[in-house]
C-alpha cells in the first residue's frame, strides 16, 4: 500500500488518528489559548492537566498536594522551591524503566504532540517580559540605590564650596570684631589710609592726540637764559666770541637768542596769539601744552673752516606725530631761508638730537630747535639783522598754525 492511500473501511478513531492537509489546518479556526501562569505563584486553584487520552480525567497526586499548599504563608516559597529541586534531582538520579518500542506511526504522533503541547504551555512573549521572579525582587529590593550609594561629583562640589565660604565668612566675622586695635601698626595704618584716600585732585593726563584752545598758546625759550644748571655759575653765556682772548666775552650767544626772542614774542601778540616766554631749564616746560614751542639758539663762535655757516632747525624725530612735527619744520626752513638769505646746515650732534625739551614738554605740543646761524661765519646777520630773523621764524609759524587750523 502507498503511504498516501488510506482504505476506505477504516474510519478515524483514537486508535487512528485523521491525517488532513496543512492547507486544512490553517482553514480550521484554532481556539483562542488563555495564557498560562504557574500554578505555584497563584492562589487559584487550576484545572490539572488530563493524564490520559480518554474522556475523564484525574486529579494527579501532585497537583493535589500543590493545590493544598498554596493555602500556606507566600513567604514559606522558598522553602517549598527548594523541596521542589530536591525532588527532582532525586528522580534524576533513579534509574529510568525501560520503555517499550513504539510502532514509527505512534512514535511520529507522540512527537508532534509533545511539540505542539509544549507550544501552548509556553507563555506568551509579553507574559515571559512581565514576569518578575520574586526571589531577585526580594533582593533588589534590599539593595541600596546606586545614587544613594554613589552621590554625584558636583553635589560633593558644592558641598565643599558652601563648606569653605561660610568657614572664611567666620574667620572674617572673628577677625574684624576681635582684633585689638594695636595689632596693626600705627605707620601700616597711616600708608593705607593715604592709599585708600580719593580727597586728592585727579591727575592730568596728556592726551595721545593734538588738540588746539580757542585762544592759541605759543612757548618761545631763549636759549640759554635763567639759572645754569651748574649752580657754580651764575649766568650761562651759552657759546662766546672772545676775540682778544682776554676772558671778556665780545659776543655771546644769550645776547644773541634773547634779540631775536623778544621780537619774535610781539609779533605773536600782535597777531592775537598768547606768548609765554620760558627760560633753559624752566619748571614750567614739564609736559608743556601748546600750539607750538620753540626754542632759540645760535651756532658756535670757532672757527670750523669752510661750511661752518647757515642755520639748523631740528624737531624730535622719536615724536609719535612725526608728520606733524616735520610740517612745522618745512615752513620755518622756507620761511627763514627767504628772510635770512642763510643756507641750510645740515649737521647735527648730540645735544641738538637728543634736545632735553624733547622727553619734557608734552607728546601733542609741536616742539621745534632753532639754531640760527653760526656766530663766527654769520655774525653780521646775527649782530645787524635781528628783525629779519625774528621775521624768518615768524612767517614760519604762520606757514604751521594756518595750515592746522584749516585742515
Amino acid at each position: 500500500m502507498e503511504p498516501d492511500q488510506i482504505p476506505e473501511d477504516i474510519t478515524p478513531d483514537d486508535d487512528h488518528p485523521q491525517f488532513i492537509d496543512d492547507d486544512d489546518m490553517l482553514d480550521t479556526p484554532q481556539p483562542t489559548e488563555q495564557p498560562v501562569q504557574p500554578e505555584v505563584f497563584t492562589n487559584k486553584p487550576s484545572t490539572p492537566k488530563s493524564t490520559g487520552t480518554g474522556a475523564d480525567t484525574t486529579i494527579t497526586e501532585s497537583s493535589r498536594d500543590t493545590l493544598e499548599d498554596l493555602d500556606d504563608d507566600p513567604l514559606d516559597i522558598f522553602a517549598r522551591l527548594d523541596q521542589d529541586i530536591a525532588e527532582h534531582q532525586e528522580q534524576a538520579e533513579r534509574p529510568s524503566e525501560p520503555s517499550q518500542p513504539l510502532d514509527p506511526l505512534e512514535e511520529d504522533i507522540q512527537h508532534f504532540l509533545e511539540i505542539t503541547t509544549r507550544r501552548e504551555d509556553a507563555p506568551r512573549p509579553e507574559q515571559q517580559s512581565n514576569f518578575v521572579n520574586p526571589a531577585m525582587a526580594r533582593v533588589a529590593a534590599s539593595r541600596m540605590p546606586r545614587a544613594a550609594r554613589h552621590p554625584q561629583e558636583w553635589l560633593l562640589g558644592l558641598r565643599t564650596l558652601v563648606i569653605v565660604m561660610l568657614a572664611a565668612f567666620v574667620v572674617a566675622f572673628i577677625f574684624n570684631y576681635w582684633t585689638p586695635e594695636s595689632f596693626l601698626s600705627e605707620e601700616f595704618v597711616a600708608n593705607l589710609q593715604n592709599v585708600s584716600s580719593t580727597q586728592g585732585p585727579p591727575t592730568a593726563v596728556p592726551s595721545p592726540l593734538p588738540t588746539f584752545e580757542t585762544v592759541q598758546r605759543i612757548g618761545i625759550i631763549t636759549g640759554h637764559s635763567g639759572p645754569p644748571l651748574d649752580t657754580n655759575f651764575d649766568v650761562d653765556p651759552g657759546a662766546v666770541c672772545d676775540d682778544n682772548f682776554d676772558n671778556i666775552p665780545e659776543l655771546t650767544e644769550l645776547e644773541v637768542n634773547t634779540s631775536v626772542t623778544v621780537r619774535l614774542a610781539n609779533l605773536l601778540i600782535e597777531e592775537g596769539y598768547e606768548v609765554e616766554m620760558l627760560e633753559e631749564w624752566d619748571d614750567r616746560i614739564l609736559n608743556y601744552r601748546g600750539s607750538v614751542l620753540i626754542s632759540v639758539h645760535a651756532n658756535t663762535c670757532e672757527n670750523l673752516g669752510f661750511g661752518a655757516t647757515g642755520f639748523n632747525i631740528q624737531i624730535n624725530q622719536n615724536s609719535p606725530f612725526l608728520e606733524r612735527d616735520t610740517l612745522l619744520q618745512d615752513c620755518l626752513v622756507a620761511q627763514y631761508a627767504s628772510k635770512t638769505g642763510l643756507p641750510r646746515h645740515f649737521g647735527t650732534s648730540p645735544d641738538l638730537v637728543d634736545y632735553h625739551v624733547f622727553r619734557e614738554s608734552s607728546v601733542d605740543t609741536p616742539t621745534v630747535l632753532v639754531e640760527l646761524g653760526f656766530m663766527f661765519a654769520d655774525r653780521e646777520l646775527l649782530t645787524q639783522r635781528p628783525d629779519d630773523m625774528a621775521q624768518g621764524l615768524f612767517q614760519g609759524m604762520l606757514c604751521f598754525l594756518n595750515f592746522v587750523g584749516n585742515s
